[in-house]
């Protein structure tokens, strides 16, 4: 499947699901599910204001964004200083990432080694599970500046 099908897909699926919860699929949710997928990465509050040329202040990007994770239209990446990155998903699309401490690079694991954790946690009796793994470095192309 080529990158723009698959950019297709997850911008279908991303409006299934909103209109599946009955809401609106407004001007300003399209852009933003269209600005998401059309990334090569991960994207921050700040990046997503930029990409979308001042059109959308930010309150209406954090309320879309939060209507978005809700739906599990994207996953939410904590970085260590704090900042929130943000990666629209797939229908079942679930990653974790490798992140640059320096110029915050950021590549996808695709695969996941939480479900080993949650099965502990509730071998431990834990319920309603979820997990955040993301690995924090320096890239190669940091290390060679330093």
């Amino acid at each position: 499947m080529s990158l723009k099908e698959k950019e297709d897909v997850r911008i279908a699926i991303s409006e299934k699901r909103i209109t599946e919860a009955g809401l609106r699929m407004t001007g300003a949710r399209r852009q933003l599910i269209e600005i998401l997928s059309e990334s090569e990465r991960p994207l921050s509050i700040e990046d997503l204001s930029q990409r979308s040329q001042g059109k959308f202040d930010l309150v209406t990007i954090y309320r879309n964004l939060e209507v978005f994770r809700e739906l599990g239209i994207v996953e939410v990446i904590l970085l260590e200083n704090g900042k929130t990155l943000f990666e629209l998903t797939g229908e079942h699309d679930h990653s974790h990432h490798i992140v640059c401490r320096n110029c915050l690079k950021t590549e996808r694991i695709d695969f996941c080694m939480g479900g080993e954790l949650e099965r502990y946690a509730s071998s431990r009796g834990y319920s309603n599970l979820s997990h955040t793994i993301e690995v924090f470095g320096e890239c190669p192309d940091c290390e060679s500046k330093g």
